[in-house]
C-alpha cells in the first residue's frame, strides 16, 4: 500500500465452514489428533517436471461468484495476498487478502483464504474485532506461522476515513486456518502503512515464540515495532522509531532471536538489528545501494515500488530482494538479490535475479527460504508481451546460498493486465506485494490475477495461489541435530539394559508397497503417491524396512543419526519416538505456558516440544510416582533417553492413530496372554496388518525395538494404510 492511503474493514461475523480432514494431511499437518475416517477432496495432480512452461498448478483462491457479484457489487475484487504454508503440512496454506466483496465498492477488508487439501477447496472468511470496536476497514494483511503449529494474521484497521485508525490487529488459529481468535489490538499510533508480522520460530532462542509486528508511520515519517511475549495476547509500546522518507519495512528473526529489520530509505536498502528482543535496535547499516521504482509506467494504471523482501536462512544468513531500474536502458526492471553471512556487517555485490535477455519489467518480488536451506524468489513479469504490459508470475531458486539461481520457471498458466478492474478507493494499487513460502518439498505462491476480468474493470481483480511440489529437492538436507545419535544419547536407569540380540528381519520378505486395502476405518487419500526424495543414508541397503523408513525420512517423520546413517539397528528411545509419533499423526504442537510439564525434559532438550504437545494431545504419557523414584528421578518424569519396548511402542502408536480396539477369542502370540497389560494393543495392531511377531508365534513384548522396526510400524499404522496393508510375512 502506498503513503497517504484511505484504507477500511466493515465488520462481518466469521463464515462458518467445514474442513475435510484426510489422512494424508493429518500424516504432516498440525490439524487434529485423530486419524479418523474423511471424505478425501479431489486433488489436483502434483507436477513433477519443474522446467515445463507453467511448473506450478494454479488455484483461484477466493470463493465469490463473479457473476453474482458483478450484479450487487460495484467490485468486488481481492488483491495483495500473503501467504504462509503450514511447515508440518505442505497440503495446508492460508493466505491473507484485501477483499472488496461484502463493500459498496469504495471499501476493503482482509479476508483469510484457507485450504487444507491442496488448493482443490478453499474456505474463506473475514476477520473478528473485539466486541464495541467500530472498524470501517481494514488492509495490508500478513500471514506467518510459528514453531508451535499456530498460523497467525496481522492487520490494520480503520474506524474512520481519510486518516482516523484503530491500528494494527492481530488474530490467530491453532486449527490451520478453520478458525480465528478475536483480533488482538497492537497499537492505536495511527497513520499505520505497510505493517509486516515476524515470528520466532527457533525452540533454541531466547525468545522462542516472540511475535513482532513492524509498521511505517507515513505522517511522522518513522518505522515503528512492537513485541508480545504471550502469543498475542498483550504487546508492547511501539519502539524503534527510526526516520526514513519511504518505510516499506520487513522484519525477519534469524534462529538466535535476533531481530532484523529492513527498510527503504529512498536509494538505500537498511538494517537495524535487536538482540534483545525487540526492546532496543543498533545503529542501522546499509544493506544494499539501489535505483528505486516508486511509480509506473505511463499508460498503466497501477502503482510499483521498490519494496524489500528480506528472509533467513536455517544457519541464520539473511538474504534480501527488490525491485531495481539500474538497467533501464538495456533491460527494464530487473530482481535483484543479495546476501550477507556475518549478521548483516557486509553483504554480497548485488546479484540480477531475473533471467529474460529483452527489455522487460520485473516487480514486487517475494521471497522464502526452505528449512533445508533452498531459497524461493517469485516476482512478476512481462517477458511474455511484446508490449510490456500483460503479466506473468515466474519463480526461481538458488541451491548455493544465492551464488546464483536457477533458469527462471513460469508460475501462472495465462498472462493479464494488472490495469484492468483497480478498485477506485486503492489508489491506483494493484496490490503492493504477492507472497511465497515454502517447505522442503513444496513450494506455495499467491499473487493479484486479473484472468477473470470482464474486460471493463467489473470483477477484474482475484487472489491466485501457485503450487509446485518438487519431487526430489536440489539442496542437499542440513544434518538433523535435534536427534541424537543412539549411541550418543545417554540410557536412563541402570536397570534397563539395552539389548543387544535382536535378531536381524529377514531378507526374503520385502516390505509391499502396493498392495491395495488397509484399515476399513481409514478413508484413503485423495492421492497415493507419496512426495519422495533422495536417499541420504548408506547403511539401509537389502533393509527389510526400507520403505517405511525412505517415506517417513521423506516425510519429515525421521532422521538419521547423521547425515548419511539411519542406524536401523539401534534401539529407539522414549523422546526420540514422541517426535516421530507427534510428527506422524500431526499432534498439534503445544509449549505450556506454566513451564515443563515433566522434571526431567527441559525446553532445550530435543525432543521437548514432541512430548509436551503429545503429552497434551493424551497420546504420550509419563511414569507414576514409584516408576521416577525407581529411575531416580523427580516426579512427575518422563524418562525420555529409556529405551521403548516393542509393546510399549504398540500401544503408543494403537492410542495415536485410534484404531478401533480388537479383543480375539484365542490370543495371536505366545508371550502376550490375555492377562498382559499390553495384550489388547499389540491383538488390535495385528488385526490392522500394523505387527506380525516372529516366526516362533512370539511379539517379544518386552525387547526393545530397533529404529528400523519404529519406523515400519509407525508407517504401517499411520501412512500405509494410504497405500496398502502392512507386511503379512516376516516379522515386525
Amino acid at each position: 500500500m502506498s503513503n497517504n492511503k484511505q484504507k477500511g474493514y466493515h465488520m462481518r461475523k466469521p463464515v462458518p465452514f467445514v474442513v475435510i480432514a484426510i489422512l494424508l494431511g493429518l500424516l504432516i499437518s498440525g490439524f487434529g489428533q485423530r486419524l479418523a475416517a474423511a471424505q478425501p477432496h479431489a486433488l489436483a495432480p502434483l507436477l513433477d517436471t519443474p522446467n515445463s512452461p507453467a511448473a506450478f498448478t494454479n488455484y483461484r483462491a477466493v470463493t465469490d461468484d463473479n457473476s453474482a457479484c458483478n450484479l450487487t457489487h460495484s467490485n468486488c475484487s481481492q488483491q495483495q495476498p500473503s501467504t504462509a504454508v503450514n511447515p508440518a503440512n505442505p497440503l495446508n496454506v492460508v493466505i491473507a487478502g484485501k477483499d472488496w466483496r461484502p463493500a459498496d465498492g469504495n471499501q476493503r477488508y482482509v479476508w483469510l483464504y484457507t485450504t487444507t487439501d491442496s488448493g482443490a477447496s478453499w474456505a474463506n472468511q473475514p476477520i473478528t474485532y473485539p466486541a464495541g470496536t467500530t472498524v470501517f476497514n481494514s488492509t495490508d494483511g500478513v500471514v506467518q506461522w510459528d514453531g508451535s503449529g499456530n498460523v497467525y494474521a496481522n492487520v490494520i484497521a480503520y474506524n474512520t476515513a481519510p486518516s482516523i485508525k484503530e491500528g494494527n490487529y492481530v488474530t490467530h488459529s491453532s486449527d490451520g486456518g478453520r478458525t480465528w481468535s478475536t483480533a488482538v489490538q497492537v497499537d492505536a499510533v495511527g497513520h499505520e502503512d505497510r505493517a509486516w508480522l515476524a515470528i520466532d520460530k527457533q525452540p533454541s532462542s531466547p525468545y522462542f515464540g516472540r511475535l513482532y509486528v513492524c509498521w511505517y508511520d507515513y505522517v511522522a515519517h518513522n518505522d515503528y515495532c512492537a513485541h508480545s511475549a504471550d502469543q498475542g495476547a498483550s504487546w508492547s509500546a511501539p519502539g524503534l522509531g527510526i526516520p526514513t522518507p519511504r518505510g516499506y519495512i520487513n522484519p525477519v528473526v534469524q534462529p538466535d532471536g535476533t531481530l532484523n529489520v529492513f527498510y527503504n530509505n529512498e536509494d538505500t536498502l537498511n538494517l537495524v538489528r535487536s538482540t534483545d528482543g525487540g526492546n532496543t535496535f543498533a545503529a542501522p547499516i546499509i544493506a544494499a545501494t539501489i535505483t528505486g521504482v516508486y511509480n509506473n509506467r505511463s499508460g498503466r494504471g497501477w502503482n510499483v515500488n521498490s519494496i524489500p523482501a528480506a528472509a533467513v536462512g536455517p544457519e541464520g544468513n539473511l538474504y534480501l530482494t527488490w525491485l531495481d531500474d539500474r538497467n533501464e536502458a538495456t533491460s527494464g526492471w530487473d530482481i535483484y538479490f543479495t546476501h550477507s553471512t556475518d549478521n548483516g556487517a557486509s553483504w554480497a555485490a548485488p546479484l540480477k535475479v531475473n533471467d529474460d535477455s529483452g527489455n522487460h519489467d520485473q516487480f514486487e518480488p517475494a521471497i522464502a527460504v526452505a528449512p533445508n536451506g533452498r531459497i524461493d524468489v517469485v516476482f512478476m513479469d512481462m517477458r511474455n508481451d511484446p508490449a510490456n504490459i500483460l503479466a506473468d508470475l515466474y519463480y526461481t531458486s538458488s541451491a548455493d546460498d544465492g551464488q546464483s539461481f536457477a533458469t527462471n520457471q513460469r508460475v501462472t498458466d495465462v498472462n493479464f493486465n494488472l490495469s484492468d478492474g483497480i478498485p477506485s478507493d486503492s489508489y491506483g494499487d494493484a496490490g503492493d506485494y504477492l507472497g511465497v513460502s515454502a517447505t522442503n518439498s513444496d513450494v506455495w505462491a499467491a499473487w493479484t490475477d486479473t484472468r477473470n476480468s470482464d474486460g471493463h474493470g467489473s470483477h477484474a481483480e482475484d487472489v491466485y495461489a501457485g503450487h509446485l511440489h518438487i519431487s526430489t529437492p536440489t539442496v542437499t538436507p542440513v544434518p538433523a541435530t535435534n536427534t541424537p545419535a543412539p549411541s550418543n544419547t545417554p540410557g536412563g536407569p541402570t536397570n534397563t539394559p539395552i539389548p543387544t540380540n535382536t535378531p536381524a528381519p529377514p531378507t526374503n520378505t520385502p516390505a509391499p508397497s502396493n498392495t491395495p486395502g488397509g484399515p476399513t476405518s481409514t478413508a484413503l487419500p485423495p492421492t497415493a503417491t507419496p512426495a519422495d526424495c533422495s536417499n541420504p543414508f548408506i547403511d539401509l541397503q537389502g533393509n527389510i524396512f526400507y520403505a517405511a523408513i525412505h517415506t517417513l525420512n521423506c516425510r519429515g517423520v525421521v532422521n538419521g543419526t547423521d547425515a548419511t546413517h539411519y542406524s536401523p539397528a539401534a534401539s529407539s528411545t522414549r523422546g526420540q519416538f514422541a517426535r516421530v509419533i507427534v510428527l506422524a499423526v500431526a499432534v498439534p504442537f503445544f509449549t505450556p505456558t506454566n513451564g515443563p510439564t515433566f522434571s526431567d525434559v527441559s525446553p532445550t532438550y530435543f525432543a521437548y516440544l514432541y512430548i509436551e504437545s503429545g503429552y497434551q494431545a493424551a497420546i504420550l504419557s509419563g511414569f507414576d510416582q514409584a516408576g521416577c523414584q525407581a529411575a531416580g528421578a523427580t516426579y512427575p518424569c518422563y524418562l525420555p533417553n529409556r529405551a521403548i519396548t516393542r509393546a510399549q511402542l504398540t500401544k503408543l502408536v494403537v492410542n495415536a492413530t485410534h484404531y478401533p480396539l480388537v479383543t480375539p477369542g484365542t490370543q495371536t502370540f505366545s508371550d502376550v496372554p490375555s492377562s498382559n497389560v499390553f495384550y489388547i494393543a499389540v491383538e488390535t495392531a495385528h488385526a490392522h496388518h500394523v505387527i506380525n511377531g516372529f516366526p516362533d508365534h512370539n511379539f517379544r513384548p518386552n525387547q526393545s525395538i530397533r529404529r528400523d522396526e519404529m519406523a515400519q510400524i509407525v508407517y504401517a499404522a499411520a501412512i500405509n494404510p494410504l497405500f496398502g496393508k502392512s507386511v503379512k510375512k516376516g516379522y515386525v
